[in-house]
């Protein structure tokens, strides 16, 4: 406990010192520090998670009470996150706002200050202190995403971004009010004491609130905003960490409750399945390569959902084994998706620093001018399309076991939510690969699509950024190929949650699907090396492909991200709110043709868009009232205090 005390406070020391440090010593300051904190909380972390012990901390404020920091397998298993991702980000911050004309002062001062409120949160057993540090937590991330603050549409989004923190914050704020209310303290411990009708009756709330910082819908429709307009390594830290901290939160309430109701699972799982199936077809009609990935980031939340769903029925029917699954499941995707993700979003970063460009419709032949961080960028593809030999088949896979050992079960009601969940993941995991495959493809093969200096990178990225783009891609290997480690790895978190422990069966299936995934890498690159082996000693001709006749075709007769799906887009245009203008070439010499797509968020349109238009309206309305005038604002507060004073007295009567 000590050193992850250490920790967090050297984190503090970072945001308080780096700022003031000239350029060169503030970027090798900044990497030490932030790399040093994360190795202590990633030591503590380690000891936590392959012992299964517990370690307390308490102290008494006059705020807050009794405050207790404790350290379970579970709260390690997200600092190990938080610390692994974090480390990582600071190489890469350093990289990729070097060469920037603008002060990145902020960055180095709001990002430990981010770390080490994320986390503080975790490792607190207190109401009122959980509460401080997400409010914390919130403000410090809006500042992260407010870099670019002379922009219109960062301003916007970061006033939307902190409207839908406090809204979170108030749903949190409610619900803990009312759990302390009824034990008489703002521990959890005390918490966990209180009839689990009660706790369940208090569950929605937290849904909401919790829901709303982990993107499940339809709680989601900051997160595809809030990451564009943040630089890259925000961006990172946000997906890869930041929106964990609700997953957590649901996951410790879950613990507090002794006795579960099966239709809290039910409920779990289908806003899982329904979050994974909408994020996934909202990113298949998105051009802005960070807004595909958030996008994506609310699917895998919604995957994470399902296997939190799946414990949760395995806990109330007693079935230890679906338990096991579900929880596991729903762990090693939280780990997974962290790695994966955030390797996705350094891979944007280093497109966007070298081309100035996000919109996937623009970009071309990537490929030969940054050779590395199209490889990273693949092998963060793959993963996130949960195929092996990479990290994101293994959790994947747990969670259909899981879900096949569902439908097992002697209840009809369960055998059709099961092979339903089953049926919509598969689908999810075609529509990744549809996805994914749009992105690479499009992004980093082919040529230039504008020639354009703007958008043609002309070197690769800096050592910076892609030694952690190598790690992450080297563990999301490894991860893929080993999966007993990560079994093992969380197995004590997993049994705090399922209440029992349970072997595997479906190891041996895990491991001899990495070993033929292992073999045909070895074969594939076996090939390879004979192919150049044989062509070295022989002439080689090179000549343009055959193309039906059309030869030297110009960038713009490449395929787009648009005409790569737009069939589907078709063919789902009421579920994704598409609109879609097409004019066909007519004539028998046909001069031009055009085909234009844009998607919507659905829930934004429906929802959040008549709510921003009331409020803009009634700002206009009311504009009276900002009269500059201070003299003025005095006025209305004598006012406000004589209406305040009137309404109190009339209550004491």
């Amino acid at each position: 406990m000590t050193q992850l005390i250490t920790g967090i406070f050297i984190l503090f020391f970072a945001a308080v010192l780096t700022p003031a440090l000239k350029h060169k010593t503030r970027d090798v300051f900044f990497v030490i520090a932030v790399v040093s904190a994360s190795c202590l909380v990633l030591f503590s972390s380690f000891s936590a998670l392959y012992t299964g012990t517990t370690q307390t901390l308490s102290f008494d404020r006059d705020i807050f009470g009794t405050v207790r920091l404790e350290i379970d397998p579970l709260t390690a298993f997200f600092l190990l996150i938080f610390a692994l991702i974090g480390g990582l980000g600071a190489f890469y911050t350093v990289g990729y706002h070097s060469g920037h004309g603008r002060s990145s002062a902020g960055q180095f001062f709001f990002y430990p200050l981010l770390l080490a409120s994320m986390m503080a949160l975790v490792l607190v057993r207190n109401g009122l202190a959980f509460l401080f540090c997400w409010e914390m937590m919130a403000i410090f991330s809006y500042f992260l995403i407010m870099h670019e603050h002379e922009k219109k549409e960062v301003q916007d989004t970061g006033m939307e971004y902190l409207i839908f923190m406090h809204v979170s914050l108030v749903f949190l704020s409610i619900g803990f009010a009312l759990l302390s209310i009824k034990s008489g303290s703002f521990d959890f411990a005390a918490w966990k004491k209180l009839p689990s009708p009660y706790l369940i009756r208090i569950f929605p709330l937290l849904i909401a609130g919790f829901g709303l910082k982990a993107g499940l819908m339809p709680f989601h429709v900051w997160l595809p905003k809030a990451h564009p307009a943040a630089p890259s390594n925000v961006s990172a830290i946000m997906s890869g960490a930041m929106i964990k901290t609700g997953i957590y939160g649901l996951v410790r309430y879950c613990t507090l409750i002794e006795s579960i109701p099966i239709w809290t699972g039910v409920l779990v799982l289908v806003l899982g399945t329904v979050t994974a199936v909408f994020g996934i077809l909202t990113a298949l009609g998105q051009k802005d390569i960070k807004k595909v990935l958030a996008y994506s980031s609310v699917e895998n939340v919604g995957i994470i959902g399902m296997g939190l769903g799946l414990g949760l029925i395995g806990n109330s029917l007693g079935n230890l084994p679906l338990s096991v699954l579900g929880y596991s499941s729903c762990l090693l995707h939280v780990f997974n998706h962290a790695l994966f993700k955030t390797l996705l979003f350094f891979g944007a970063g280093s497109v966007f620093h070298a081309t100035g460009e996000r919109n996937v419709e623009l970009l071309g032949g990537l490929s030969r001018a940054m050779p590395w961080t199209t490889f990273f960028f693949l092998c963060g593809s793959v993963s996130i399309s949960g195929l092996p030999p990479f990290n994101g088949f293994i959790s994947e896979f747990l969670l259909y076991s899981g879900l096949l050992h569902c439908a097992l079960l002697k209840s009809s009601g369960l055998i059709v939510l099961a092979v339903a969940a089953m049926a919509y993941l598969s689908f999810v995991g075609v529509m990744s690969m549809m996805c994914f495959g749009k992105i690479f493809s499009i992004a980093f093969l082919g040529i230039s699509r504008s020639g354009s200096e703007q958008t043609c990178a002309t070197s690769e990225s800096t050592l910076s950024m892609l030694v952690p783009m190598g790690l992450l891609s080297s563990a999301c290997l490894v991860a893929g190929l080993v999966p007993s480690l990560l079994l093992g790895f969380t197995s004590h978190a997993v049994s705090q949650l399922a209440r029992g422990t349970e072997n595997f069966s479906v190891i041996p299936s895990l491991n001899r699907i990495s070993q033929m995934s292992l073999a045909a890498i070895i074969v594939s690159a076996l090939v390879y090396l004979m192919r150049c082996s044989i062509l070295k000693f022989q002439g080689i001709r090179t000549a343009v492909t055959w193309g039906c006749g059309y030869q030297n075709l110009s960038p713009r007769l490449q395929y787009t991200g648009s005409s790569f799906v737009s069939r589907f887009l078709v063919l789902m245009k009421p579920v994704l709110n598409s609109q879609i203008t097409y004019r066909e070439p007519s004539g028998a010499f046909p001069v031009s043709s055009s085909f234009e797509s844009h998607s919507r968020d659905l829930f934004e349109w429906l929802f959040l868009y008549p709510v921003r238009k009331s409020f803009r309206f009634l700002k206009d309305y009311f504009g009276w009232l900002q009269t500059g005038s201070t003299q003025q604002y005095i006025r209305y507060g004598l006012v406000f205090l004589l209406l305040t004073l009137l309404g109190v007295l009339g209550m004491n009567r």
